[in-house]
């Protein structure tokens, strides 16, 4: 056993194994300090140690490469689903374990051979021993000798990267970022009705006139009494976009030519009233009767009309050049209104009413003397609209601009009268030059004709206990509407909702479906922190294993026995003994220590058969 102990430290210290005689005979006592002989050291460095500690720096780079593929397949995509509910988190930390594992193994035998070199170069105090030992095992540790202002570069550089290397693991956890998104999902559709070719089914009124299609007749009706048509879509997640499809629209546009009326009054006195009931009449104000001198739409004055709408139907003309043409704009329309804002203008005598509608169109109060007209001229016509359609949150928000080119009117070859036939009527008309969207010219009389039929008309209330005999339902709905409603906007939801009604009758434009998703996301940034402490801790390893190369120095890193081994000078033991410090706890032990100031000695001395290996005061 004593010669096995014997070649180790042998190996340790002299590069070259125990012989059963010395190597040099009649070598002095190794108690004679004066004749202590030092032997050349040969040359024992051996390169399985910085091989190992590579492999081990190796295996650490592996694993952050195996987080960084592993991250960047799975970036900007969504949560990857394994067995067992093991996340991308859980994988990440694994692999992060074995780097930072393999990371500090190399970076704590470097710590233990920089601080063995410290201690063959020079005197240090014996305390250092245990506090570089200190900085390889822990984090505390490395602070505790960095904090202690020691000299050793290597020792100290080796300290930082210990406590630098606590924040290993959060660095590659801090990489990974969950961002709630919204993608396409491939695999839903969204759908948009539009219309890109109308051709409505053709029908007579009183024999000649083609009457409103369906379509158009539910759309304006539908503002008028209640909620407009809405288009049609699908979109299963809530949230969609669309493509800005073309589509065939109804456009409008209105402007107000109050100012053209004509008014004529009269003064409504006691002698001479306006009386609209048996009991009921008014005795003061005037009544007055408004023109639009163009149509001759007239409201007010003793008839009692308190809404009139002409809309002259429009038909193709002849150009000269044998061709026919009709204006884009196929519907006009003249509306004259009395304003239904106000006060409710009650009669003078008589008994009073509840009712939204005008007990008498056209009387002017004495106490505000105010006109109480207004007329509006409205185009209607077919258009191709270029839409911006989403959906958000289930509900669809739609705006659209009108195609830049459009035509200003629809031409056509004159055809002769046996060439009127349904052929004729089903063929179609581009809406603009490049073709995108057409109607067919029974789709262009159903609005120019059949359209201007179902508006045109006028209501009157000229006796209050008859009223159902003069007002029709549609009028007294529109009139109505206007107590809140403007009425350009009210004829712009007339043609939003029949170009609604239109769009759902014909085809569908697909659109995308968003979804919400969790996406990984990764910050680059955070994997620069592993790689410094992973190349600092290589840089560590190549500089220790130079000085180890030059100094033909055994590697021992953090080997515990080679302090065990290394045995005490003799007046560094008088002064230990004497101060007690082999019966006190550690903290009397590092005292004793910071008093003693030691060198690892290379000895070589034999009597008796005996190796010794010190810690000698002698620099």
């Amino acid at each position: 056993m004593s010669r096995f102990l014997r070649n180790v430290v042998c190996i340790i210290f002299l590069r070259t194994p125990s012989k059963d005689a010395p190597t040099k005979p009649n070598l002095p006592s190794i108690d004679d300090d004066a004749s202590k002989a030092y032997i050349t050291p040969t040359r024992s460095y051996r390169w399985r140690y910085f091989i190992i500690n590579f492999l081990s720096l190796l295996i650490s780079a592996v694993a952050v490469c195996a987080v960084f593929v592993l991250l960047r397949s799975h970036q900007d995509h969504q949560l990857p689903l394994w067995r067992q509910n093991i996340t991308i988190n859980t994988v990440v930390a694994w692999l992060s374990a074995v780097a930072k594992l393999t990371l500090v193994i190399p970076l704590a035998e470097c710590i233990g051979q920089a601080k063995w070199r410290l201690f063959s170069h020079e005197r240090r105090k014996l305390s250092d021993l245990e506090l570089a030992d200190g900085a390889g095992r822990d984090a505390l540790g490395a602070l505790w000798w960095i904090l202690r202002f020691r000299g050793g570069v290597l020792v100290h550089f080796g300290a930082a990267l210990v406590i630098a290397s606590l924040a290993f693991d959060p660095a590659m956890q801090q990489l990974i970022r969950y961002d709630l998104v919204a993608v396409v999902d491939p695999a839903a559709s969204a759908a948009l009705a539009v219309n890109t070719d109308y051709s409505p089914v053709r029908g007579l009124d009183r024999g000649l006139v083609l009457a409103t299609p369906k379509a158009v007749m539910a759309g304006a009706y539908s503002t008028v009494f209640g909620q407009g048509i809405s288009s049609n879509y699908s979109c299963p997640s809530g949230n969609c976009t669309f493509a800005a499809p073309a589509t065939i629209g109804i456009c409008s546009s209105c402007t107000e030519i109050t100012a053209s009326l004509i008014r004529n009054c009269r003064d409504v006195t006691a002698k001479d009233p306006f009386c609209i009931g048996p009991d009921s009449c008014y005795t003061s104000g005037q009544m007055c009767s408004y023109r639009h001198p163009g149509t001759n739409a007239t409201v007010g004055g003793e008839a009692s009309v308190f809404l009139d709408l002409v809309a002259p139907g429009k038909d193709f003309r002849k150009t000269g050049d044998g061709n026919i043409s009709i204006d884009k704009n196929v519907l006009n329309l003249t509306a004259l209104f009395i304003s239904p804002s106000g006060e409710l203008d009650l009669p003078d005598t008589g008994a009073t009413f509840e009712t939204r509608l005008p007990l008498a169109p056209g009387h002017v109060s004495a106490k505000t003397g105010d006109h109480k007209a207004q007329a509006f001229s409205c185009l209607l016509s077919y258009c191709e609209q270029h839409l911006q359609a989403t959906v958000i949150a289930g509900e669809l928000k739609e705006s659209h601009t009108i195609a830049p080119d459009s035509f200003d009117e629809f031409t056509m070859r004159a055809p002769d009268i046996s060439e009127i036939t349904d052929e004729l009527f089903d063929s179609k008309i581009n809406l603009t030059r490049s073709g995108t969207t057409r109607v067919s010219i029974t789709a262009v009389y159903a609005l120019a004709q059949g359209m201007a039929a179902s508006l045109t008309g006028n209501s009157t209330r000229r006796n209050v206990t008859a009223s159902e005999v003069y007002i029709s339902e549609f009028h007294r709905a529109m009139y109505e509407s206007l107590v809140s409603t403007s009425f350009p906007d009210l004829i712009r939801g007339m043609a939003e909702s029949m170009g609604n009604s239109i769009r759902n009758d014909g085809t569908t434009e697909n659109g995308e479906v968003w979804v919400q998703r969790t996406l990984l996301r990764i910050e680059w940034v955070w994997i620069s922190l592993p790689a410094v402490v992973w190349t600092g801790v290589l840089l560590l390893l190549l500089v220790v294993t130079v000085h180890a190369r030059r100094d033909h120095a055994p590697w021992l890193g953090t080997s515990q026995l080679a302090g065990i081994y290394a045995e005490l000078e003799k007046e560094v033991r008088i002064e230990v003994d004497g101060r007690n410090a082999s019966w006190g706890d550690k903290r009397d032990m590092r005292r004793v220590a910071e008093a003693q100031r030691v060198k690892v000695a290379p000895l070589h001395a034999v009597a008796g058969d005996r190796t010794k290996l010190k810690f000698t005061r002698v620099g």
